[in-house]
């Protein structure tokens, strides 16, 4: 029981019974309703430090202690949808993932905030594929919509389909179309500094200019 006695660090927390496996619901007072853990309460309150965790890092090929830029905060990024159909199963084990670690790291104490972008634009039906076409406006040509319908149309239902398998919405959504200026000008420090180079219109990473 998370409530003990007027004098607790949790007096201000209505009483729960909370599994310590599980994220159950907490109504805080003034602050609504928050989904953690008991072992985020812990923290939160200064009963103990998060647990240390290791993660494997692929760029020097081994487990490595998780060091957040804030302490006690993990702020991740995980890749989105490109919205021009459906997600399929396989598509959705993708967004599990990142959701499985975010649950993880709350569990043992520690706060997340999450982003996935949303690919409204860009993405090509086939890299190898000499016109490659862009995949939302295939499909805006398909059925009969404009690319700003399709994008529209196929968020929504990513959402409703990663909610339908429990898969925690992230914090911020950045979509594509709303960074190009950024795009270009980060493309043009990689061509500058020799990381890329232009064929045709079409700029491609040299993957031997990295170490």
């Amino acid at each position: 029981q998370m409530l003990r006695g007027q004098d607790g660090a949790l007096a201000q927390v209505r009483p729960q019974v909370m599994d310590e496996d599980a994220a159950d619901h907490v109504p805080l007072c003034g602050l609504g309703t928050k989904s953690m853990s008991l072992h985020y309460w812990q923290h939160r309150f200064g009963l103990q430090a998060p647990a240390p965790v290791r993660l494997y890092n692929t760029l020097t090929r081994s487990k490595e202690t998780l060091v957040p830029g804030t302490a006690g905060i993990v702020r991740m990024y995980s890749c989105g949808p490109t919205v021009y159909r459906y997600v399929h199963v396989g598509n959705l084990r993708t967004f599990m993932l990142p959701d499985l670690l975010r649950r993880a790291l709350e569990y043992l104490g520690y706060e997340t905030e999450q982003v996935m972008n949303i690919t409204d634009v860009g993405h090509l039906t086939d890299d190898s594929f000499d016109r490659g076409e862009d995949k939302m406006l295939v499909s805006a040509q398909l059925e009969h919509k404009s690319p700003e319908e399709i994008a529209a149309f196929y968020t929504d239902a990513f959402m409703q389909d990663a909610a339908s398998v429990n898969i925690r919405p992230a914090a911020h959504y950045p979509r594509a179309t709303h960074y190009i200026p950024e795009m270009i000008e980060l493309i043009a420090k990689l061509i500058e500094k020799g990381h890329a180079y232009e064929v045709g219109g079409t700029v491609y990473y040299d993957i031997a200019s990295f170490p």
